[in-house]
């Protein structure tokens, strides 16, 4: 069985505790040229153009695909005797974690350490384990109001359209793309191409 690890915000990783998240997007690392488009064949990724050709020059590799778990990686402490200890060098399973996407309710009978970033998660600390149901590739801008559900935003005004006319989680998760992507130069108006990773949550 295949496994890597993916990172979630505190938000999405509620949503995901929550079971509304099944989905999320991220950047193709690397943008086909105007004019070509990623397609899908037998499982992997080919560039070509509208007449066919195919982009030799172009690597479509998607990090998702022949990957059967991910495990997710979030914001963690630990307790403050361990701060000076980097996360190799910490006891697998022998000392409690604190997870700061739980909020108020994280709050242990122990003096927190520093926050240690998401990235810096061993397997072993991991609380998450999703398993890959389907990868997909399109454009961001083609996220329909079921997948923007599916992807554990929520409206600021359920139920109704917004001023331009998008559905309200459409809109709640182009706003929440825009946050994250726009000074990557991946913003909602530069319409990039993204892996669409589907899973479903192991439960222990």
């Amino acid at each position: 069985m295949k496994e890597r690890p993916i990172t979630f915000s505190g938000e999405m990783v509620v949503a995901i505790l929550a079971g509304k998240k099944t989905q999320t997007r991220r950047v193709v690392k690397l943008q086909p040229d105007p004019g070509w488009r990623i397609f899908e064949h037998d499982g992997e990724f080919i560039v070509r153009d509208e007449g066919g050709n195919v982009a030799f020059d172009h690597e479509a590799r998607c990090p998702y695909s022949g990957v059967d778990r991910l495990w997710v990686r979030e914001r963690w402490s630990t307790p403050s005797f361990w701060d000076s200890h980097p996360p190799r060098d910490l006891p697998p399973h022998e000392i409690p974690i604190v997870y700061h996407a739980d909020g108020a309710g994280a709050t242990p009978h122990f003096k927190t350490g520093k926050t240690r970033p998401s990235i810096f998660m061993p397997r072993w600390a991991s609380r998450i384990t999703l398993e890959v149901k389907r990868v997909l590739v399109e454009r961001v801008q083609d996220i329909t109001e079921e997948d923007a559900r599916a992807e554990g935003v929520e409206p600021m005004i359920p139920g109704q359209l917004t001023a331009a006319g998008i559905p309200p989680h459409a809109y709640a998760f182009r706003c929440l793309w825009m946050r994250l992507n726009d000074k990557r130069g991946h913003g909602w108006a530069a319409n990039p191409w993204v892996w669409v990773v589907e899973f479903e949550r192991v439960k222990a």
